[in-house]
């Protein structure tokens, strides 16, 4: 028996976690306005909003939100407000850190496991530590009420997003530009995309020291660039780290440490995999926050519903979810992830032995 509280110490989450991709949730809202869809799809959701809703309110299942999510479905304002009211009944208030926030904290651990020249880091068990609040006691409160703050929608208007979307879209078309007039190895491709976050930190970080010396003007996204840079030098300070310094940062970055980040091993995987496998591919603007959102959520998930094509390229090209012991399956697949939500429903709540 665990006593209360110590369900934060177990290697996974006690309650099985399921992870929606925007357009199954796009899907289920379009099918609670009785807009027109193709019955399959329709029926798949319908099923599979069933099937999460029960288990989610018997406190057999998490659901949580992922803050990019709301971007991708605030775009489309037909559906947006009924695309947050499914996110609302699913997840109850359990919510994901950011994707940035995700990737700072697995940084902090790997920094701290290369400074004690650990063996490894077991990222999965720090789940916990993933989500915004307490995602078990959220889950427990039956009587909880879940408050909504549009903070994306004050901050950045839809025009905003769509252009960062067409920016990433850009990337990944210029990425599979460069390797038009070559057939460079996934593994070289992958070495690009880890030299190339390494330099992207350094430019970016130093851009306004650079401009600032040479009397020349920068701007708040500059110093968005520096901030990161400046978070991982205070991250070694906090951690004691020696010798102080950016050139011991450099050697972190430059170490099989970095490399083993979740956040940053995943998504150079990816964008590489995109690069090499998937060269014939039209890019679509929804395939950064793809990316974005299974960086974040993998190593913590037990069932995700992905993108056809990411879901192909992640499981079948890259078998990330062997790596990262997490189930991952298209909406084709429906019937598959169902069997696994029906036996879910049939055992006892894991959360009873937790408590008794």
């Amino acid at each position: 028996m665990i006593e209360k509280n110590n369900y934060r110490n177990l290697n996974r989450c006690p309650v099985k976690v399921l992870i929606l991709d925007t357009h199954i949730i796009s899907n289920m809202a379009k099918w609670k306005m009785g807009k027109q869809m193709d019955k399959a799809t329709l029926e798949r959701v319908k099923i599979l909003y069933e099937y999460i809703h029960r288990l989610v309110r018997a406190k057999k299942l998490l659901c949580p939100e992922i803050p990019i999510l709301q971007d991708e479905y605030r775009l489309d304002t037909r559906i947006e407000e009924t695309c947050e009211i499914i996110v609302i009944e699913l997840s109850r208030g359990v919510r994901f850190l950011t994707h940035q926030n995700a990737e700072d904290f697995q940084i902090q651990l790997a920094m701290k496991a290369y400074i004690e020249n650990s063996v490894s880091v077991d990222y999965s068990k720090e789940w916990y530590n993933i989500y915004s609040g307490d995602p078990i006691k959220q889950l427990l409160n039956c009587d909880s009420h879940v408050f909504r703050f549009s903070w994306s929608k004050k901050i950045r208007d839809n025009e905003h997003i769509r252009e960062r979307k067409r920016f990433m879209k850009d990337k990944l078309r210029r990425i599979k530009a460069k390797d038009a007039s070559r057939t460079p190895t996934f593994e070289e491709k992958l070495n690009e995309e880890y030299n190339g976050y390494i330099t992207g930190i350094l430019k970016l970080g130093f851009l306004p020291y650079t401009k600032e010396i040479n009397g020349k003007i920068y701007f708040f996204k500059n110093m968005m660039g520096w901030s990161i840079l400046s978070r991982h030098l205070a991250y070694w300070e906090r951690l004691k780290g020696q010798p102080a310094g950016i050139k011991e940062i450099l050697r972190f970055y430059r170490s099989e440490y970095l490399r083993s980040v979740p956040s940053i091993e995943i998504q150079a995987k990816l964008w590489a995999g995109f690069a090499v496998y998937l060269k014939s591919a039209k890019p679509k603007e929804s395939d950064a926050n793809d990316i974005a959102i299974l960086a974040t959520v993998l190593p913590y998930a037990d069932f995700i519903i992905l993108d056809k094509t990411i879901a192909d390229l992640a499981r079948d090209r890259l078998h990330l979810d062997k790596k990262y012991n997490t189930k991952i399956y298209k909406l084709s697949e429906t019937d598959k992830l169902v069997l696994e939500l029906q036996q879910i429903e049939k055992i006892e709540n894991p959360l009873d032995n937790l408590f008794a």
